[in-house]
């Protein structure tokens, strides 16, 4: 392009933004939230300023990653519903483990020691000398 000159128009620079993309181009933001079906990143300060969105996106089944200067710091995913252990599975698995021993006794129902009605009331009149 040696001896070619371009015209430049008074008051504007020769090439602009919207001359180099014609429309398609994404700010740093835009690229970061719509990264096309891959987990959304936003910085801190977006994720605080959006965070109603972010849960919106949480809630849809989209994993939202939390930047802080432009590294990873955090990820947040939808909780995912499991199957929690009765108690006898958790028992049985600490007594595989060794960390309990179980009596030699059936297990029995716990009853209470004493039922003392006005329990409070004694409390606050204590509280209240």
């Amino acid at each position: 392009m040696a001896g070619h000159r371009r015209a430049r128009r008074r008051g504007r620079p020769r090439l602009t933004g919207e001359s180099l993309c014609r429309g398609l181009c994404l700010d740093i933001t835009s690229l970061t939230r719509y990264s096309f079906g891959v987990a959304r990143t936003y910085s801190i300060y977006e994720a605080k300023a959006r965070f109603s969105e972010v849960i919106r996106e949480v809630r849809e089944g989209e994993t939202v990653t939390v930047s802080y200067r432009g590294k990873p710091v955090a990820e947040i995913r939808a909780i995912q519903k499991s199957e929690a252990p009765t108690l006898d599975e958790r028992l049985d698995h600490l007594e595989r483990r060794g960390a309990l021993v179980r009596p030699a006794g059936a297990r029995r129902d716990f009853r209470m020691v004493a039922d003392r009605p006005g329990a409070l009331g004694r409390f606050l009149a204590e509280r209240a000398e």
